[in-house]
């Protein structure tokens, strides 16, 4: 049995600004854009989860991504990090976590606290962030929820916020959306 993941849920609507996208560059160019930009993500990913959980391993930097602007993108995130009143509860689960209520999985990029409120956050290496991004964090407090033995009233009353932060690709700037 496939067990979808919380993006693969979410893949079902429609990105409008994709199809313009594709149309414009054309499929291969775009899926060659696509891979490239995950290989980046991931680098930055692991140096924000490697900064944020203390936990050093080596990164290995495939060729294709620049190095100096992912460690820049990480950079920013870590001075934006150091002022922005968040707590660690848990970060980068070492597996998917699974939902047996509703049969889906997925890993969150951080659950902590802001001024003694939980939430659940997700970090975007992107150009922007989709509509989607406010399911794809209530999915993740769901899970983390279910993962402590919360009903889903208590996961919605434990986790009433989410926050997005995009660390643009090419400027390194750090952005946020509650």
């Amino acid at each position: 049995v496939r067990i979808p993941s919380v993006t693969q849920v979410i893949n079902i609507f429609e990105k409008y600004a994709l199809y313009a996208w594709y149309a414009k560059h054309g499929v291969e160019e775009c899926n060659k854009i696509k891979i490239e930009s995950g290989l980046f993500g991931t680098a930055v990913h692991d140096m924000i989860e490697q900064y944020i959980t203390k936990k050093e391993r080596p990164i290995e930097f495939p060729p294709s991504v620049d190095q100096d602007k992912a460690k820049e993108c990480a950079a920013n995130f870590a001075t934006w990090y150091n002022t922005s009143g968040l707590e660690v509860i848990n970060a980068e689960p070492e597996d998917a976590v699974y939902s047996k209520r509703y049969n889906f999985q997925g890993t969150w990029d951080f659950i902590g606290k802001h001024n003694g409120v939980i939430l659940c956050a997700d970090w975007k290496t992107s150009n922007q962030l989709y509509e989607t991004v406010g399911l794809q964090l209530s999915a993740y407090a769901h899970l983390y929820g279910e993962s402590q033995g919360w009903s889903d009233s208590e996961i919605f009353e434990r986790i009433p916020n989410g926050l997005a932060v995009r660390i643009d690709r090419k400027t390194a700037k750090v952005y946020t959306k509650d």
